[in-house]
C-alpha cells in the first residue's frame, strides 16, 4: 500500500527544524534502572509548517527567539500542534496569544485536572487556553496509505503527507530497544496514570 498520488493543484508545506534549546535531563526519568545522579543535556527542537495555498503557519514547540531571528513573530503563527504535553516539549505557550492550539484528547484529562488543582500533576491546568484548543481524538482518523490512521490537517485531501513522530527518544539508546523505558505513575481522575 502507498500514500495518494500527488495532484497538480496540490497543497503542500515547508518543514523548517528550528532551535528551541537544550533541556538538561535526568536520565532515570527515561531509562529504567539508570543511576539518579547522570545527566544528559538533550537538544529540543520544533518545526515551524508554512502552508501552501492555504498560508497557516503552524508551530510545534516553544521558539520565540528562533521564530524573530527568521523574523516571524509569535502573534503570526496560526496553530501550535504540541506532540503531547510533557514539560519537555510545551514550553511557554503565553507568546502565542492569538492561534489555536492543536493536542491529543488525551491532554484535556491532565489540563483539567492540573496543578495547582491536583498537587502530584506534571502539568499546569491553566497551560493551554480552553477556548482555543483543539482537542484530536485519534479514532476519528482514517487509514492512509500503509498506515492504520492519519490526519488530513486541513481536510481538503490535498496528498501531501508527513509523519510526525510524538517523541523522537531523548535518548539514542531508547531507539536500539536493548533498555526498558522509565514509567512512573500520576493520580488522575481517582485512577493510576502510567507515564512514559
Amino acid at each position: 500500500m502507498s500514500l495518494p498520488a500527488a495532484t497538480s493543484d496540490q497543497a503542500f508545506w515547508n518543514v523548517s527544524a528550528l532551535e528551541a534549546g537544550f533541556l538538561e535531563v535526568p536520565d532515570a526519568m527515561f531509562v529504567a534502572g539508570a543511576p539518579p545522579s547522570k545527566k544528559t543535556l538533550a537538544p529540543t527542537l520544533s518545526f515551524l509548517f508554512p502552508t501552501f495555498p492555504h498560508n497557516a503557519k503552524i508551530l510545534s514547540g516553544d521558539v520565540v527567539d528562533s521564530l524573530r531571528k527568521g523574523g516571524i513573530k509569535a502573534e503570526e503563527i496560526d496553530f501550535v500542534c504540541l506532540s503531547h504535553i510533557h514539560l519537555d516539549h510545551i514550553g511557554d505557550t503565553t507568546p502565542f496569544n492569538r492561534c489555536q492550539f492543536v493536542v491529543s484528547s488525551d491532554c484535556r484529562l491532565h489540563l483539567e485536572q492540573g496543578c495547582p488543582n491536583n498537587p502530584s500533576a506534571l502539568v499546569p491546568s491553566d497551560l493551554l487556553p480552553f477556548n482555543r484548543t483543539i482537542f484530536l481524538d485519534p479514532a476519528e482518523w482514517k487509514p492512509v496509505g500503509p498506515f492504520t490512521r492519519g490526519l488530513d490537517f486541513f481536510e481538503d485531501g490535498d496528498g501531501s503527507w508527513d509523519y510526525l513522530a510524538a517523541d523522537s527518544a531523548h535518548y539514542r539508546v531508547l531507539l536500539s530497544m536493548e533498555p526498558k523505558i522509565a514509567t512512573w505513575h500520576q493520580q488522575l481522575d481517582g485512577k493510576q496514570s502510567a507515564r512514559q
